[in-house]
């Protein structure tokens, strides 16, 4: 957002809470596709992405900072940052709020076999996996010669959390897709309530179809 801003022409202020850019994106192996035919992963290299960002004029970058008081208003708005125990202020026209993800306590869920299983790892830990091109069984080292994707787990749920989590259905297409590019043979799973693949994921939800991943909607 602020790269796309900044090539519109607007001076732009980012406020990084972490010491580096990219959030949860520094984990990520391949993103789901972007643009037309929407059936292939895309590539990412986020070392570039940073880099074309911080290079352009007009781009101002606080790290290790969080935003301590917005006042005034839309088109002449006074922030207050904090960072590493100084402040800064700038006055700005918009402002957009990144709120960011966090990820749900699999130690909650048992009952789908997290903790009970050493092969039964969340979402987060499979992308690990893959950066590292380590994809192998937890318990025995072993190739993964089939797999199985829960979804909802912990979200839609009044024990745990009451919403959808937005993303799990498409990072779960994406990480079916790993599977297939891998060894088009491996059986892949998908278990879901709703498949949520709003927009142009749809298509890629239909191609992941054709590649042979089954899905199987249930609670």
């Amino acid at each position: 957002a602020a790269g796309e801003a900044s090539k519109a022409g607007y001076e732009v202020v980012l406020v990084e809470k972490s010491d580096q850019l990219g959030g949860y994106l520094k984990d990520v192996y391949k993103l789901p596709p972007g643009q037309p035919p929407y059936e292939e992963l895309q590539s990412l290299d986020l070392n570039d992405l940073v880099g074309q960002l911080t290079n352009q004029a007009g781009v101002k970058v606080y790290t290790n900072a969080q935003v301590a008081k917005i006042s005034g208003a839309p088109c002449m708005f006074d922030v207050e940052i904090q960072q590493n125990g100084s402040g800064a202020q700038e006055r700005v026209g918009a402002i957009v709020l990144a709120t960011g993800t966090v990820p749900y306590d699999p130690g909650k869920l048992e009952h789908l076999g997290y903790g009970k299983s050493t092969d039964v790892v969340t979402a987060q830990q499979l992308e690990a996996m893959f950066k590292a091109g380590e994809v192998k069984r937890p318990s025995n080292g072993q190739p993964v010669t089939s797999a199985a994707f829960i979804l909802c787990a912990g979200s839609r749920d009044p024990k745990h959390l009451p919403y959808c989590s937005a993303a799990c259905c498409v990072e779960s297409l994406k990480q079916a897709k790993y599977f297939k590019e891998a060894n088009p043979q491996t059986p892949v799973y998908i278990f879901y309530k709703d498949m949520r693949a709003h927009g142009n994921y749809e298509l890629f939800y239909k191609q992941l179809q054709k590649d042979g991943v089954v899905f199987v909607r249930g609670d």
